[in-house]
């Protein structure tokens, strides 16, 4: 598994898309993927990815909660265009989760 590939299922199984029913972040997760190093080592880039991503400032007069959803999802594919379709629906997922 080459490191983007790592970084995206990281991602994706931090926040538990395709788990869980909705998006909880387990680091238990992470370590089951990469083992226990790797997961301590990835982390918090996968926290400070999901801390950007809630950063984004949203106009709430423009969009519903899932074109806000959309619009950090491209927002961050445009800041890390390596991040896979998957891993977007999973910040995307999680962001417009802890704004309802």
């Amino acid at each position: 598994m080459n490191i983007e590939d790592e970084f995206n299922r990281a991602l994706v199984a931090y926040i538990g898309l395709g788990v869980d029913i909705v998006p909880s972040l387990s680091r238990e997760r992470v370590e089951r993927l990469l083992g226990t190093t790797r997961a301590k080592d990835i982390l918090p880039d996968l926290d400070m990815l999901l801390l950007e991503a809630n950063s984004i400032n949203i106009d709430w007069n423009q969009y519903s909660l899932n074109a806000a959803g959309d619009y950090v999802a491209t927002s961050m594919q445009h800041r890390y265009p390596r991040l896979s379709p998957e891993a977007l629906r999973a910040i995307a997922w999680k962001i417009t989760y802890d704004w309802r």
